[in-house]
């Protein structure tokens, strides 16, 4: 029987991957199998012949001493010293079966820290995320001349054992006390790198470790964890996941080439290779991989079920992630066979308070901030910063690239840890209220920012927690918490119009007023009832809106809530072409808010009263109430409603043939939304500069009434009948011409950047 013989396949692995060479590749230049490649590099033969092992050699491009010595190892004639001692009997180097896959720059970036002087790299990152297998190819690719010696920790339980393991692992001759003495002077500062695999659960053993490089100064360590060491000098990787392609990403050779996808296709085709790539399966393979967030172990967990399922049955299955991530390989360790396993052995390592804490951290969806963890979590919420930071530096919470710090979980660990609370007794429930009674707090103190100067700030605070607020509101509504659904969604449905979520909002709304209404407080429901009001007229459900506004007439308590039913109720008879009627109830809606003159509640009245007026083609009036509605909207530094505001000055403008101030008017409101980014804003600007542009620019006009038209199916938003139909008068003839079809269906499919640096283009009108 032949001695085995480790350095050949790590010789020959690592010149193939030095010459950037897949196995084919070389193969092919060598004039040889592809088998005789695959078996050395993993470890199934031991030696070549000498013509083979020198055509191999010259295929690798290996001159004068190197092609010598690699012949030389070839024919099982490991020289003594590096070779002899790299790789120890009780520690062969691991070799890996496959490529290494998206990995290059964090590859490249170890490295460089081991090249410029780094005594001590730690590769941190979740379980399942490839630290050691990123390790494995930095050893790989070591400089020749170097010792290299791999020592795996996993089954080591007592942190004061681990001096004899390395030095065991390292092949040290009858080592003596201290050990990292006996270490350094076995190297006897030779240049060299040790790797250590799993070091998370021995954090009392980094002191020995820096011990360990103080004594041998030609040392340099490679340690692989779920946790930084933090001891001095220490370098840190914390390992990414693998990037998915964006959702918008329509190119097939993006997705393939995806470092997420093509890992899933590698080991799919390993068991399933006649799977296809066609784009409803890379579609199904790219949201499979967007819900494992990328995570290396569960995409290679995943792929191996292919065997059995489609990517689609494999997709919609996810919803089970942990019964469904099983049946890794079996020469993998027993923790990283299944997630479940993985993620128990990162659970069983943190402390009593870090399991409690991980544990209801579950109830978040799409991520926190350390207040909202503090008082949703905890009973002492001073507890937070340390219990959060410990779940952080082992790896099972990420710290989210925000101005805003916020941390999230992976949806795998999300799942395990849900799975954990559901064995604390009588928590979920109470974890799930707290959730819920935090988020619906913070929509009710967002409510009112809405309207004035701190509207952007509370708008991308509410859209940073969009998540969790749905998942308040599921529960609210699931459980028929009717008091906790109706003030979350009665408070949102402001930021769902203004953020184009109209569609979910009123969704909600109707859930929650679908709920027994004894126990809630009028004033809370009539909120939700004008809501829900608003987002049926916005999608042009006027009969909804108009019986939901009499709703909230007859249970009004105070002018406030009479005013808010009048005004839904008012926006109906104006859009059914009863602008008369119209101009009636805003006017007795105005009335009723009259004690509350510098609201927003108060402006806004006046610019309804102002918009009705001005279809029922009073424009001196109009223009009145819509420059005293602008100025309040000013004032208090309500960026969206001033926009609205100069949107139906443009077209009291048109109605007195001002034609010049309407496009400055429509312009500026345009800018507005678009600095705002309100899509709902920047379709109505479009709409309303389309009928002052068709004047003086025909194709202008048509490109951005098909650029309007795209952006209100997108929001399920519809126009209004009368400003649609006042916009109407304006285009009708252009309507006729070809072009005018032509630069429609170009605004639909042109972006929306080119559409808008259309739009600011100097035009000239005709006045």
């Amino acid at each position: 029987m032949r001695e085995h013989n480790p350095e050949l396949a790590f010789r020959l692995r690592g010149h193939r991957i030095a010459r950037g060479l897949t196995q084919e590749e070389l193969a092919e230049r060598a004039g040889i199998s592809v088998r005789t490649i695959s078996d050395v590099e993993r470890g199934l033969r031991h030696t070549m012949y000498r013509d083979t092992a020198g055509r191999v050699a010259g295929a690798l491009e290996l001159e004068g001493p190197a092609h010598e010595e690699f012949v030389r190892t070839a024919r099982g004639r490991v020289a003594a010293g590096r070779n002899r001692a790299q790789w120890s009997p009780a520690s062969p180097m691991p070799l890996p079966p496959t490529d290494l896959i998206g990995r290059e720059r964090d590859v490249a970036e170890v490295g460089s820290m081991l090249r410029n002087g780094a005594r001590v790299v730690t590769i941190t990152g979740p379980g399942g995320i490839g630290k050691t297998r990123l390790a494995l190819e930095v050893a790989l690719r070591h400089p020749e001349g170097e010792e290299v010696y791999f020592v795996p920790l996993a089954d080591l339980v007592d942190p004061s054992l681990i001096g004899a393991v390395v030095a065991h692992g390292m092949g040290v001759p009858n080592p003596r006390e201290p050990l990292s003495d006996a270490i350094g002077r076995y190297l006897q500062n030779r240049a060299a790198l040790l790797v250590l695999d799993t070091f998370e659960h021995l954090a009392e053993a980094a002191p020995w470790v820096a011990r360990l490089i103080a004594a041998a100064s030609g040392l340099s360590v490679l340690v692989t964890s779920r946790s930084a060491l933090r001891i001095r000098g220490e370098h840190e990787l914390a390992l990414q996941t693998l990037a998915v392609p964006s959702p918008q990403e329509s190119s097939l050779d993006v997705i393939i080439q995806s470092p997420a996808v093509a890992l899933f296709l590698q080991r799919a085709r390993a068991v399933s290779p006649q799977l296809p790539e066609d784009r409803d399966t890379l579609n199904c393979i790219t949201e499979i991989c967007r819900r494992l967030d990328g995570l290396p172990l569960a995409i290679e967990l995943a792929a191996a079920r292919v065997k059995h399922l489609s990517p689609a049955a494999l997709r919609d299955r996810l919803g089970d992630r942990l019964n469904l991530l099983v049946g890794g390989p079996k020469d993998l360790p027993a923790r990283q066979q299944t997630m479940r396993a993985t993620l128990a052995w990162s659970y069983d390592l943190l402390t009593g308070p870090e399991q409690v804490f991980f544990r209801r951290l579950s109830v978040f969806a799409g991520g926190w901030s350390l207040a909202s963890s503090a008082q949703v979590c905890l009973n002492d919420p001073d507890d937070a910063l340390e219990l959060l930071s410990g779940l952080v530096d082992k790896s099972l919470v990420l710290v989210l690239p925000t101005d805003d710090l916020r941390y999230r979980m992976l949806e795998v660990v999300r799942e395990f840890a849900a799975q954990q609370l559901e064995c604390e007794p009588d928590i979920e429930g109470t974890s799930n209220l707290r959730h819920a009674t935090y988020f619906s707090s913070l929509a009710e103190s967002a409510e009112p920012h809405l309207e004035g100067p701190g509207q952007r700030l509370w708008l991308q605070r509410l859209e940073d927690d969009h998540e969790n607020l749905r998942s308040a509101l599921g529960w609210s509504v699931d459980t028929d918490q009717a008091e906790i659904a109706l003030r979350l969604a009665g408070s949102l449905w402001r930021f769902w119009r203004m953020r184009g979520h109209v569609v979910e909002g009123r969704r909600w709304l109707e859930s929650a007023l679908a709920l027994d209404p004894a126990r809630v407080p009028p004033e809370v429901r009539n909120k939700a009832l004008w809501g829900a009001g608003w987002l049926a007229f916005h999608q042009g459900d006027f009969g909804r809106a108009r019986s939901l506004g009499l709703q909230l007439q007859s249970t009004a308590c105070n002018n406030v809530e009479v005013r808010n039913a009048l005004t839904i109720i008012g926006h109906v008879d104006l859009a059914e072409g009863n602008a008369e009627e119209a101009v009636r109830r805003m006017r007795q809606a105005l009335d009723r808010c009259a004690d509350q003159q510098g609201t927003w509640l108060f402006a806004t009245s006046v610019m309804n009263l102002g918009i009705a007026t001005a279809h029922s083609n009073l424009a001196a009036p109009a223009r009145k109430l819509l420059e005293e509605a602008c100025r309040l909207y000013e004032e208090q530094g309500d960026e969206y409603f001033v926009a609205r505001a100069k949107c139906y000055l443009a077209f009291v403008a048109l109605l007195e043939g001002q034609l010049r101030e309407a496009l400055s008017l429509t312009a500026a409101a345009l800018r507005i939304s678009v600095d705002l980014q309100d899509e709902w804003g920047i379709a109505e600007g479009l709409e309303w500069m389309a009928a002052v542009a068709v004047r003086s620019d025909a194709g202008l006009a048509g490109l951005l009434a098909g650029a309007a038209t795209r952006l209100r199916e997108a929001l399920s938003l519809q126009q209004m009948p009368c400003d649609a139909a006042a916009i109407e008068e304006q285009i009708a003839d252009a309507r006729l011409t070809p072009q005018w079809a032509e630069q429609t269906a170009k605004g639909r499919r042109s972006s929306l950047g080119e559409v808008l640096q259309a739009a600011f283009a100097e035009q000239p009108v005709t006045s």
